[in-house]
C-alpha cells in the first residue's frame, strides 16, 4: 500500500535541538510528529504538518535494504517496535483527518495493512490488531458524522473518476463496495437515512451478505482479499 499523506507547500526546517538525542527522554526513532501522533494530539500534529514535518514510510517486514538489514542485525526487537512506532502514528485518527486527501480509503488500507502485519509480527499481534480496529472505528466514527441522507449519498457513492455532486445519477454505492473489499464490518453495517428526522438502518447485513458482495466485486476483476 502506498501511503503519502503529507503534502504541504512550506517546508520549516526543524529546529536542531528537536533532532538532537542528548535532550530526548525517547528512542530516536520517536520524533516529535510521531509521538504527537501516539498521543493524538490534534494541535500539534496540525503545527507540525503545516511546517512540513513528515512521518517515514514503514520499510516491509522482510525488506532486504541495507538499513533493515543493519538495524535488524543489531536488535531485532527494537528494529520491529520502531515499526510498530510509525504504522502506531499513522492510525492516528487526527493525523489521518489532517493529512490525508480520502480518510476512508486511507482508514480503509491501513486498517488492512495492519491485520496483516498482525499474522506476520508475532511480538507485537495484539498492538497490531488494536491498531487495525482503531483505524475501522474511525471510518466507522467519520461516517456517524454525516448530517442527512444527501451527504451520505454522496459519501458512499464517492469515486475518483466521478464528481458526485455533478453526477446525481451515479447510485453504484463504490464506497460501500471498497469498504467489504477491506472487510470493514463497522463501517458497513451502519448507513444512516435521516429524512424526517427519523433513523432507519438502510444499510446490508454483514453475515448474510458480505460473500455476495466480495463475489460480485470479483467478477468485476477487484483484487478482493481472500479472507473477505
Amino acid at each position: 500500500m502506498k501511503l503519502d499523506p503529507f503534502k504541504s507547500d512550506v517546508s520549516v526546517p526543524v529546529p536542531p535541538i528537536l533532532l538532537d538525542k542528548q535532550f530526548s527522554d525517547f528512542t530516536p526513532d520517536i520524533t516529535p510528529i510521531i509521538l504527537a501522533a501516539h498521543t493524538n494530539n490534534y494541535e500539534i500534529i496540525k503545527l507540525l504538518v503545516q511546517r512540513g514535518v513528515s512521518i517515514p514510510q514503514p520499510h516491509a517486514v522482510r525488506c532486504n535494504c541495507m538499513e533493515c538489514v543493519s538495524s535488524s542485525d543489531v536488535d531485532g526487537l527494537r528494529h520491529s517496535r520502531s515499526r510498530l512506532n510509525i504504522y502506531k502514528a499513522l492510525a492516528s485518527p487526527s493525523l489521518i483527518a489532517l493529512s490525508s486527501e480520502d480518510p476512508f480509503l486511507t482508514a480503509f488500507q491501513l486498517s488492512w495493512e495492519l491485520k496483516e502485519l498482525s499474522t506476520v509480527e508475532n511480538e507485537f499481534k495484539s498492538e497490531y490488531e488494536e491498531l487495525s480496529h482503531m483505524c475501522k472505528q474511525f471510518a466507522k466514527d467519520l461516517l456517524d458524522q454525516t448530517r442527512s441522507s444527501r451527504e451520505l449519498e454522496i459519501i458512499l457513492n464517492y469515486r475518483d473518476d466521478i464528481n458526485p455532486l455533478l453526477d446525481e445519477n451515479s447510485n453504484d454505492l463504490a464506497r460501500l463496495k471498497l469498504a467489504i473489499k477491506y472487510c470493514q464490518k463497522e463501517t458497513s453495517v451502519i448507513f444512516v437515512d435521516r429524512r424526517d428526522d427519523r433513523s432507519s438502518v438502510i444499510g446490508m447485513d454483514w453475515a448474510g451478505r458480505r460473500m455476495s458482495g466480495c463475489d460480485e466485486l470479483r467478477g468485476c476483476g477487484e483484487a478482493v482479499p481472500q479472507t473477505c
